[in-house]
């Protein structure tokens, strides 16, 4: 998934603010510009 703008993800993948959503399997984070 795309990293998000200063949000957080679940297990399912990487999210941020944007909304762009994450692949499963990856991994969570918080977002970055």
């Amino acid at each position: 998934g795309m990293r998000g703008d200063g949000g957080f993800a679940g297990p399912d993948g990487f999210a941020g603010l944007d909304g762009l959503p994450g692949i499963p399997g990856d991994i969570g984070y918080p977002g970055l510009p």
